[in-house]
């Protein structure tokens, strides 16, 4: 029986490095053979302990574990035997020590280099890191090591999160931030080891408010009401530990570990059944194979089928570590979430604001709701009064006034425009800005390449908190990518700036000019104008026919998406992950039917870049743990769009013609936004993992001025944003066209099919002149 267990494949989301030596290994380590049996039997459990005792067993190993060769090959050979047990997916965990030989850093990259080395010993396994830190650590010690756990995440793509581990009665709580900011700015997933004995310390609460990604053992949180609440409400998941990689995962049951260390009286009575039993997500790991007698991965499965929870293995591949924290390796300049000692910057006029930007400057600004609009008044003054030339801003979508557009400034500031807005379509068509093309999830790559080398960054943030965190608020999108390689952080701090969760804290130390004078700054509000009766119809059509329950939405931004919304109110567990949102998802919240149950990526959170709405939507998010801002280059990555449940992206167009092409930028020859997340969605949910995705373009079917929308051939000088190959499904007020697999004469039919009546003869016509033969089904 055992046997099957050992050929099953399994995942390790959970071992302590310096628990998971087997007698092998203590053996390659020790050397002299007498000293080795000492330490095995030192180490190696025989019967339940005391949780104490089983601390003390980490000891016997801590001399052989001090200099880097012998951490190398423990961590080698632990990989290899978890490799040769079945394991194809393995989380290693260790905290890092301060030996005779080692210092932190040292400790830390040794097991780094050791298992990018296993890796291509054991190809068929993949494996990744996750960085303890011990209760008995104090502040400074923890952020060290967070220091270092960054750069070494710049280097290679091993360390995937964050534990808080250690003697489970000693109180922690200043150790909170650390974890706060491990998530936030380093997009590392955080565990920590709660409620471990029932004894546990008043810290609980507080770490349970950050609401982990994981929860380690969580032996006792089931007697605490309260407790219960958050876990069930969030969907925390329980177990041993978090994964934090390129999959997506659970957590650990632990059954060995439990009642080796007397928490649990016998595998039949584990916890882990009170939690699975309320749809908690829960997975079978070892803890400390080495210390714990007959418990290889392979046995903890095999238990596990005797006593119960033999759905567990199917539910593994739930959610994982490394699915949206590590969509790329960045190599920015900076990282902007650490405090800097000694440090506080420069508070300031906002006449004063700009005078460090020079001729030639290229600098990055803060957009849509977020826009800094005074800051850029005031950059418009010093490059007057300067005489300063070439200075570049790069951008997505501004909103507010264009000073730097007028005479006398226009010939010294000029726009590189990422994505327009309309306060600038005048100017880019009459060649005052630039417009530049780009998939949206690839514009920071921009930044973090090189391509665009900044100089300087214009952002707008919340105020400090207690710990001198702000936040880029509103606005993540490209702006974290901008700070991070940015020599030069200029911030205009107002109150009205929602505090949001996520990947937009920047620590205020990092900051180098502060402008407290526009605090109070109304933040830039969407217009959302009534929907028209074309617009409503669609929006109907779309909920009703393409739209599944359990559904993960993306709306580009536009009425036509706003309606769809507006349609939803009767689905259920619908999610989000888009990379903007408005005041439409506030109404679905409320009526329960987004819920982000479903979701692949952050379950139970709506994902987002960044969004433009009212006031009210900017108060709903400040503050909010509900909301996960990313940095659009994960956020709208297909690759990690892919992964979550019917994925459904909903976006408009300009026009398109009647092969499939997409105009969404451009009207003829005169530029209008850009590409935006159209494409990265549009593809995301045509490749989704579960091949229920829906890619859907709609728009209306005539203007308001009585022109088709669906024309027999793009007009001259019009851009195609998404092309024939990517579109799947138009949407009209007249119906549905499905478009993939199919010949151009068949698209030609489906979308005259959808076309205005008034219109459909005369593009019967044209697709006949154009393809030489009549439109048709078959």
């Amino acid at each position: 029986e055992l046997q099957m267990f050992r050929a099953m494949p399994k995942i390790e989301l959970h071992a302590h490095l310096s628990g998971s030596l087997s007698p092998g290994t203590i053996s390659k380590l020790v050397g002299n053979k007498d000293k080795c049996i000492q330490t095995i039997a030192k180490y190696r459990l025989q019967k339940p302990e005391e949780m104490k005792k089983v601390f003390e067993s980490f000891g016997a190993v801590n001399e052989a574990l001090e200099k880097s060769e012998n951490l190398r090959i423990a961590t080698i050979e632990t990989c290899r035997e978890f490799c040769e047990d079945g394991c194809i997916y393995l989380e290693l965990r260790s905290t890092p020590k301060h030996t005779r030989f080692m210092d932190y850093e040292t400790y830390l990259r040794t097991i780094v280099g050791a298992i990018l080395e296993a890796r291509v010993l054991f190809p068929q396994m993949k494996i990744f890191f996750i960085v303890g830190i011990n209760r008995t650590m104090n502040y400074d010690t923890a952020s060290h090591i967070l220091h270092i756990v960054g750069v070494l995440q710049l280097e290679s793509n091993v360390i995937v999160g964050l534990e808080l581990s250690g003697d489970p009665k000693v109180y922690a709580k200043h150790l909170v931030s650390i974890f706060q900011v491990a998530r936030r700015f380093h997009g590392l997933g955080v565990t920590y080891h709660l409620a471990e004995t029932k004894d546990y310390t008043d810290d609980t609460l507080d770490y349970m408010l950050t609401i982990p990604d994981r929860i380690g053992h969580g032996t006792f949180l089931h007697t605490n009401k309260k407790l219960v609440e958050i876990v069930q409400f969030y969907k925390i998941p329980l177990g041993r530990f978090i994964i934090l990689s390129c999959v997506i995962f659970f957590s650990e049951l632990c059954l060995s570990s439990n009642v080796y260390t007397k928490t649990v009286p016998s595998p039949a009575d584990s916890h882990f059944k009170y939690w699975r039993d309320r749809g908690i997500p829960v997975s079978i790991n070892t803890d400390d194979k080495g210390i714990f007698p007959a418990s290889s991965l392979s046995e903890e499965y095999f238990k596990v089928a005797k006593v119960m929870l033999s759905r567990l293995t199917s539910r593994s591949f739930g959610t994982s570590a490394s699915c949206s924290r590590t969509a790329g390796v960045f190599r920015d300049k900076r990282e902007v979430a650490f405090p800097i000692a000694g440090k506080s910057p420069k508070v300031v006029s906002l006449a004063d604001a700009c005078r460090e930007i020079k001729s030639g400057d290229n600098v990055f600004v803060h957009g849509i709701a977020a826009t800094p609009t005074p800051l850029l008044q005031s950059l418009s003054e010093h490059a007057v009064a300067n005489n300063l030339k070439g200075v570049k801003l790069h951008h997505l979508h501004l909103e507010g006034a264009t000073p730097w557009t007028a005479d006398g400034v226009k010939d010294r500031v000029r726009s590189n425009s990422l994505f327009t807005g309309h306060n600038l379509r005048g100017a880019v068509n009459n060649g005052i800005a630039d417009f530049n093309s780009c998939f949206l999830y690839e514009v920071p790559l921009l930044f973090r390449k090189g391509a665009i080398k900044l100089n300087a960054s214009l952002i707008h943030v919340s105020p400090p908190d207690a710990f001198g965190y702000c936040s880029l608020g509103t606005s993540v999108d490209t702006a974290r990518a901008a700070v991070t390689n940015s020599p030069l952080i200029i911030a205009m701090v107002n109150k009205n700036m929602p505090r949001t969760f996520g990947d937009g804290v920047i620590h205020v130390s990092q900051i180098d000019y502060l402008v407290n004078e526009a605090d109070g700054f109304e933040l830039h509000q969407r217009n959302i104008g009534a929907q028209n009766d074309q617009e409503k119809k669609i929006g109907q059509i779309i909920a009703e026919n393409l739209v599944d329950n359990g559904a993960t939405l993306q709306m580009g931004i536009g009425a036509v998406p706003d309606a769809a919304l507006s349609a939803l109110s009767n689905h259920k567990d619908l999610g989000i992950h888009t990379e903007m949102f408005s005041d439409g998802v506030l109404d679905l919240i409320e009526k329960n039917a987004i819920t982000n149950s479903k979701k692949a990526i952050h379950p139970g959170k709506l994902v987002v870049s960044f969004v433009y709405g009212s006031t009210k939507l900017y108060n709903y998010l400040n503050d909010n743990p509900l909301i996960e801002f990313g940095d659009v280059n994960w956020v709208n990555d297909p690759a990690v769009v892919r992964k979550n449940p019917k994925v459904t992206a909903i976006n408009s167009a300009v026009e398109i013609d009647l092969t499939g092409q997409v105009v969404a930028d451009s009207v003829g020859k005169r530029f209008l936004s850009g590409f935006g997340g159209q494409v990265d969605f549009i593809r995301g949910a045509a490749i989704g993992n579960d091949g229920l995705g829906k890619p859907i373009i709609a728009l209306p079917s005539i203007s308001k001025k009585g022109q088709s929308k669906i024309v027999p051939t793009i007009n001259e000088g019009a851009g195609v944003v998404t092309s024939r190959a990517h579109v799947h499904y138009v949407v009209t007020e007249f119906g549905i066209a499905q478009l993939w697999g199919k010949n151009m004469r068949q698209r030609a039919y489906e979308l005259i099919k959808i076309s205005h009546p008034s219109q459909r003869e005369s593009l019967e016509k044209a697709a006949f002149d154009r393809l030489k033969v009549m439109p048709s089904a078959d």
